[in-house]
This record gives C-alpha cells, sequence and structure tokens, in this order.
C-alpha cells in the first residue's frame, strides 16, 4: 500500500472516529457537506481524496482543527479516547455557555415583551 493511500485510510478512520463519538450517521454529514451518503462513506473508507476545503467543512462541524482530523502518527491511527474525550468535553462547555448566553437573551426579550404588552394595554386603556 503507497503512503497515499495509507494517509486517506487514517484520516477516513480519524473522520469514522469523530462521527461515531458524536453519534451521527453518514448520511446527516453527507448532507451537512453535500455530497452522496456513498460519497461520505468512501472518505471514511480512504477510497477515495478528501479536499483541504472538505476537511475544514468536517473540522468546523465538529468545532476541532483541521489537524486533528489529520493526526498524522502513524503509530497511532485514530485520536486517542482520551483526547477526544477531551475535546467533547471543551466542545460541551462551550455549548453550555452558548446556551446559557441564549437564555439570557431570550428573558431579555420576554421582559421587553412584557414591558410592551403594559404599555399597550396602557394605551388601551387610554384610548377607552
Amino acid at each position: 500500500m503507497s503512503k497515499g493511500i495509507d494517509a486517506h485510510k487514517r484520516i477516513g478512520r480519524n473522520l469514522r472516529t469523530f462521527r461515531e463519538l458524536r453519534g451521527l450517521k453518514q448520511g446527516y454529514l453527507a448532507g451537512l457537506l453535500g455530497i452522496t451518503p456513498n460519497g461520505y462513506g468512501k472518505m471514511e473508507r480512504g477510497e477515495s481524496a478528501i479536499s483541504i476545503d472538505r476537511l475544514e467543512m468536517i473540522a468546523r462541524i465538529y468545532g476541532v482543527s483541521v489537524s486533528v482530523l489529520l493526526h498524522l502518527d502513524t503509530n497511532q491511527p485514530t485520536p486517542p479516547d482520551n483526547v477526544a474525550q477531551t475535546m467533547l468535553a471543551q466542545q460541551d462547555e462551550a455549548f453550555r455557555q452558548e446556551l446559557s448566553g441564549i437564555r439570557m437573551e431570550v428573558l431579555s426579550l420576554q421582559e421587553k415583551v412584557l414591558h410592551h404588552s403594559k404599555l399597550l394595554e396602557q394605551l388601551l386603556q387610554q384610548k377607552r
């Protein structure tokens, strides 16, 4: 097997590892990438080359760097579980923080709606 094919298979294994750690289906990722599930499956099996642009898209989906997806250590074809788990924990924390910010925005909007409702009620009462 040539080194290029080895790299394709190694990267494909990494893609599969990240996808499975997140509980995603190949078809879902294929849809996000605008390709067929069969095309995505070929990437995971190392049967087709992956462009840098596509790797960048996948890295953004997973919230990791392209270098993490490449993980070119030939003695370790997939990211160690502890590295993957750490990355997932970091993503979870970032998600929690984002969710907290969204909750605060929702509360603020609810307060504004309540305030506007009261103003509207006052205007309606003045009109009567």
